[in-house]
């Protein structure tokens, strides 16, 4: 269970997100929008990057808790799509920052666990192999990401709803093909590869 302090943290540096560039925002103003110390948010976060890794990760924990169901991932993009859109204020002034790479590493991070999971509930027999799965999900995460990248970067956003329908129909209508090819080629390179 997340405590207290570290919601009132998250959401007081999610709100100045929506106002300005992550660069821009100082721990004194987190501190005094929440009504907290310097020694309360230390004790919490590191700085203000750990805050908002901890704003996508406990976020996407709870997204994974109400949507991970093995028929339906279109649900699942839409309500992650539907988070970032509702935070887009917030994303763009993150990726505007020459530090946007730590928040691309959550996304990253958070993505493949999302798409390891929806592989897990297709290969409920384990036909493919661990190195199948992982170099399948890397493939699909970075495709993912550079498309919410640039969905999110772009001016003209198209509805959630609609990019949640794409990106449920190119997973559903590829990933099978794409286990089952890397399967054939990894077997036939006969290592392990990650």
């Amino acid at each position: 269970m997340v405590n207290k302090t570290k919601r009132e943290i998250a959401r007081a540096t999610q709100q100045l997100l929506k106002e300005k560039p992550i660069n821009k925002i100082t721990i004194k103003e987190i501190t005094q929008k929440c009504e907290l110390t310097r020694n309360a948010f230390y004790y919490h976060f590191s700085d203000i990057y750990d805050v908002v890794n901890f704003i996508f990760e406990n976020e996407v924990d709870n997204l994974l808790d109400e949507f991970m169901d093995e028929n339906n991932f279109e649900g699942g993009f839409q309500k992650g799509i539907s988070f970032l859109y509702e935070n887009r204020d917030m994303m763009k002034h993150i990726y505007k920052t020459h530090q946007y790479e730590s928040v691309n590493r959550c996304m990253e991070k958070i993505t493949y666990k999302v798409i390891m999971k929806m592989i897990d509930s297709i290969d409920v027999e384990g036909k493919y192999s661990q190195d199948v799965r992982k170099v399948t999900a890397l493939f699909y995460r970075s495709s993912f990401v550079g498309v919410m990248q640039q969905w999110l970067t772009n001016d003209t956003l198209m509805p959630p709803d609609v990019i949640a329908v794409l990106c449920d129909d190119i997973f559903v209508g590829t990933v099978i093909p794409s286990l089952e090819a890397s399967e054939k080629a990894i077997s036939g390179l006969g290592v392990n590869i990650i």
